[in-house]
């Protein structure tokens, strides 16, 4: 009988052993995620409308190029692989508005530049790949985004002086590109930004052939096709802010908070490290900092890395590591972008051994998880990609969005909306002219409502607009998020 007993509790210890949780430390829960098809790090990973997430290539271990996209399912969680035409290590990767990404250069293998010029689109609805046309420059850390006018811009270049200096203009439907005029300041790995007059903002990255991260702040104007600067320093009464470029690998829509303003993380080096985030508003092209509850810089945290939204874009989960153990420590730091709360774990987690981050963050908007991708057993080279994944869940959940002062009577319905939604209750600041809607590339159009019988009461037609998730922008005291469904 007492065999019988310990036998039992042996077979039991195994089935704990095997559930894939890892740990509940350092707020969240960490699990052993798929593993992927391909090894890769530094792999582009994006949602999908679908609840999917794709990743664009990478580096395969031995510092190879990748040909492959994997399709994470949180559904059957696993992964799905697809061939790419071209190999893609670096690439600059935008979704357009038809639903298709572009997915445009990358390097060849070990890093050789400046890249491919070849452009492919990526169709989600039968996961298919096809050849787009070409850049005029090979290009590798660079960036791209669709601008109101359909055209994509693309940015940036790592060690190709000319593709670094001169951005260039792609058209989709006829697969040809044309240079823009010279940026002011030559760079790789910038940001891309879309502003309210279907301009774009460039900032950060370095020279293309390395150092100091750039600090001015250009403005791209589609009707000259020409490059202004708009400013020295993100922030000029505070000089050396820094913003992290494509050390994040994923489209920028996925930053748009529930204001439609933009998350970035940024950092200044100048005396004391300081972290922050800051905001980017496309309408009126300017930076803020967040005002937080307590400071980013908690104890044993040596860098922060990554960062996704929640779905309802007012919670960020930052990644940070501390590097003075082996293997690193991590903590999801959960930042309340309502409230301001930071929540920074006492403890952290210790990833198993062989487990570097090199790589990025997904949201699963499904299951309310972290995917992370690009786990190297090496922490200072390149040549030692895995197919391994983890799954996150963080502790801290959403915050409920609560309106203002005079705003927090305002009502509007329906949600989603079919072809027009009334708004009542607005209080008698609320202007006509200053109402906007961000789609969840942050592109904006200006609505026109109609005044009915009363002045707080309005009638908005989106009968014209493509279905989708939106935010409902009135000056700046007031969003909401809406859904169009047609």
């Amino acid at each position: 009988m007492m065999k019988k007993y310990i036998l039992n509790m042996l077979l039991l210890c195994l089935v704990i052993s095997s559930v894939p949780v890892i740990g509940q430390t350092g707020g969240a829960i960490w699990e052993d995620g798929p593993v992927m098809n391909k090894t890769r790090i530094f792999p582009f990973v994006a949602q999908l409308d679908d609840n999917r997430n794709i990743i664009f290539g990478g580096r395969e271990v031995g510092f190879i190029s990748s040909y492959y996209s994997d399709i994470y399912d949180p559904f059957t969680n696993g992964f799905d692989e697809y061939l790419m035409n071209t190999p893609r290590d670096f690439p600059a990767v935008t979704p357009l508005e038809d639903g298709r990404f572009i997915i445009a250069g990358g390097s060849d293998d070990w890093g050789v530049a400046p890249g491919y010029t070849s452009i492919e689109f990526f169709n989600p609805s039968d996961n298919s790949f096809t050849l787009a046309g070409n850049m005029i420059y090979g290009r590798m850390q660079h960036s791209a985004m669709q601008l109101e006018n359909g055209n994509v811009l693309i940015v940036g270049g790592w060690y190709s002086p000319d593709a670094a200096a001169y951005p260039e203009v792609f058209n989709p439907e006829a697969g040809t590109s044309s240079l823009t005029g010279a940026l002011v300041v030559p760079r790789s790995a910038p940001v891309l930004l879309p502003t309210g007059d279907g301009g774009a903002i460039v900032l950060g990255g370095w020279p293309s052939y390395g150092g100091d991260m750039i600090t001015t702040v250009e403005y791209y104007d589609p009707v000259s096709n020409a490059f202004t600067e708009l400013s020295a320093e993100i922030f000029p009464s505070e000089p050396g802010w820094k913003v992290y470029g494509l050390i994040d690998y994923k489209p920028m829509y996925e930053k748009v908070m529930n204001t439609g303003k933009f998350l970035l993380k940024a950092f200044n080096d100048v005396s004391d490290l300081e972290y922050a985030l800051i905001a980017f508003d496309p309408i009126s092209k300017s930076f803020e900092k967040l005002v937080l509850q307590t400071t980013l810089m908690g104890d044993e945290i040596s860098s922060y890395y990554d960062f996704v939204l929640n779905t309802d874009r007012t919670m960020a989960y930052l990644l940070s590591a501390y590097t003075d153990v082996t293997p690193y420590g991590m903590k999801i730091v959960s930042v309340d972008l309502i409230t301001g709360e930071v929540n920074i774990p006492d403890d952290y987690f210790q990833l198993p051994t062989s487990h570097y981050y090199m790589g990025t963050l997904s949201w699963i908007p499904s299951q309310e998880k972290i995917l992370m991708i690009g786990i190297s057993t090496s922490p200072s080279d390149y040549f030692n990609a895995t197919d391994l994944t983890m799954l996150i869940t963080p502790e801290i959940k959403t915050t409920e969005v609560e309106a203002i002062d005079a705003w927090s009577n305002i009502i509007l319905y329906p949600n989603p909306v079919v072809d027009q939604c009334i708004i009542t209750g607005l209080p008698k600041e609320a202007n006509v002219d200053e109402v906007v809607l961000i789609d969840v590339q942050g592109r904006m159009c200006r609505l026109q409502p109609v005044i009915e019988g009363q002045s707080n009461q309005w009638k908005i037609n989106m009968g014209d607009l493509p279905s989708g998730v939106y935010v409902l922008r009135i000056g700046a005291d007031y969003s909401q998020k809406i859904l169009i469904q047609h």
